[in-house]
């Protein structure tokens, strides 16, 4: 496996990351961004470099690229050294902090890694997911809420509770008791012909597919909004999907002992998906 730290290129074999300054690993004081690079490009850049410029607002960190270009750069070069042609690439950005919460000085290192995939396109799951809702811990409004922070001990525990009750995966809640999104994905439902979708002030990831499919709804007409869900609205809906930066749109067919028959928007906004991209 190859890697960039910190503008280096270098081996699996030859990476060392130090600890004694590392934030996240301290404070868990990061973010990381997932991307899905195909061919020759990361799908959506422009939005997922958009995210990075929010992310290091809202840390107040100093971001380690000086433009969008400079961004593309490392992550073309990472990605052509791995030579796969399609991969996950995931950055994680952290702060120098150690013995104390108030970070040593303003530097932010970055780590880039690859992980090979196998569908260029973003394929819709065959057969429905099954999730279920997880309130054993409820997530905070606020805008950190909106970013992919490396301090993710909510999602690693919904992710078990996924496991544990034989789940493909867990829907999460936020202090209000509303639907906000799941472990790993943003979450959309359909009722009355309308795909409705937490709002950012709920507290949900400002999610990249997301984004994407906002933007299809409104080119192509198709009637959408962002509005608070409640665990009623949700068993009320006729139809569940979910949206990630890697795996596209896939369906849902259980939600807790509830079941989803119908996914006809799901497949119609797959379609334009993959036209899009």
């Amino acid at each position: 496996m190859t890697y960039i730290l910190n503008g280096t290129l270098m081996a699996g074999e030859q990476i060392s990351l130090p600890v004694e300054k590392n934030g996240s690993f301290w404070y868990g004081d990061g973010f990381f961004e997932a991307m899905k690079w195909t061919g020759n490009k990361i799908n959506f850049l422009e939005f997922h470099w958009e995210r990075i410029v929010i992310s290091c607002s809202i840390l107040k960190m100093k971001n380690p690229f000086s433009n969008i270009d400079s961004f593309g750069h490392f992550v073309n070069l990472l990605a052509e050294e791995d030579r796969n042609p399609v991969q996950r690439i995931k950055l994680i950005c952290w702060r120098h902090s150690f013995n104390a919460y108030q970070p040593e000085d303003d530097q932010v290192e970055f780590l880039l890694t690859t992980t090979p995939l196998s569908d260029i396109n973003y394929s819709l799951n065959n057969s429905g997911l099954k999730v279920g809702i997880y309130s054993d811990n409820l997530k905070q409004i606020s805008k950190l809420g909106n970013i992919k922070s490396t301090s993710s001990q909510l999602y690693v525990l919904a992710t078990l509770n996924a496991q544990t009750m034989h789940w493909d995966d867990s829907i999460l809640l936020n202090n209000k008791n509303h639907v906000i999104e799941t472990s790993r994905s943003n979450i959309f439902i359909v009722s009355g012909g309308v795909i409705y979708t937490p709002p950012l002030n709920e507290g949900c990831l400002d999610g990249i597919m997301r984004r994407v499919l906002l933007e299809i709804c409104n080119e192509n007409n198709i009637p959408i909004q962002q509005e608070s869900i409640s665990i009623e609205r949700l068993k009320n809906a006729e139809e569940v999907f979910l949206t990630g930066s890697i795996r596209g749109i896939q369906w849902v067919s259980k939600v807790n002992e509830k079941t989803y028959s119908s996914h006809q928007h799901a497949i119609r906004l797959s379609d334009l998906l993959n036209k899009k991209f």
